[in-house]
């Protein structure tokens, strides 16, 4: 073999040898995305995140639950244009700082003088039970819980009445150890949040006309 042929054999060979390098160098390795995605969770979690920015929906705000509206207020009435029906014999006076009115009636005591009937109209407390059977409970337990220092020392009737209640009962000043108890009521008109309490009454009669011009709120 000449000189010639063995040089061109040589660069052959070599030019082959470059040539298989350079395919190696140009090929890119293979991406591996699931083990990607466990060797960076962090990477894995913006994506989650991307897609629900991406809906416009954040993720603690979409299961997030409804708060229930508050309960309406109750409308205030004018107290002072309160007119009472099956109220006649009794006469009405109105406190303007109190917001409160006290109705009156005298009738013959016996002995030659009148005795007082009385019986008041008031909003009711926020701080007063809603409920019959508490408010009665308080009435029988608690002598500073409505009229300082009485208790209602037996109940006759707790009930329902019209949107609202009726309490029926005997009231006693606590302070008298001669006092024997006198009638009583408190009947609470839910729709306006009024109620009517028993002052004093000489008989059961005056007290069920007091209660009879109640029902008229």
């Amino acid at each position: 073999m000449t000189t010639i042929s063995r040089l061109s054999l040589v660069g052959c060979a070599f030019a082959l040898a470059l040539a298989a390098c350079d395919s190696k160098k140009d090929a890119a390795p293979a991406t591996d995305k699931k083990a990607q995605s466990k060797a960076d969770p962090k990477a894995d979690a913006k994506g989650g995140d991307a897609k629900v920015a991406k809906a416009g929906v954040e993720p603690a705000a979409a299961d997030a639950p409804k708060a229930d509206a508050p309960p309406a207020p109750k409308e205030k009435i004018d107290m002072k244009a309160l007119k009472l029906a099956n109220a006649t014999g009794w006469e009405g006076q109105y406190n303007e700082a109190l917001e409160s009115w006290t109705f009156e009636k005298y009738t013959p005591a016996g002995d030659g003088t009148n005795a007082p009937n009385r019986f008041y109209v008031d909003f009711m407390p926020d701080d007063r039970p809603s409920d019959v059977a508490d408010y009665a409970k308080k009435l029988q337990e608690d002598q500073n819980f409505q009229d300082m220092g009485f208790l209602y020392t037996k109940v006759d009737k707790q009930e329902a009445n019209d949107g609202g209640w009726i309490i029926v009962g005997t009231s006693k000043d606590m302070s008298d150890a001669e006092d024997k108890g006198s009638p009583s009521f408190v009947m609470y008109r839910a729709a306006k949040n009024v109620y009517c309490r028993g002052g004093t009454f000489v008989d059961a009669k005056l007290r069920d006309e007091a209660v009879a011009a109640c029902q008229s709120i």
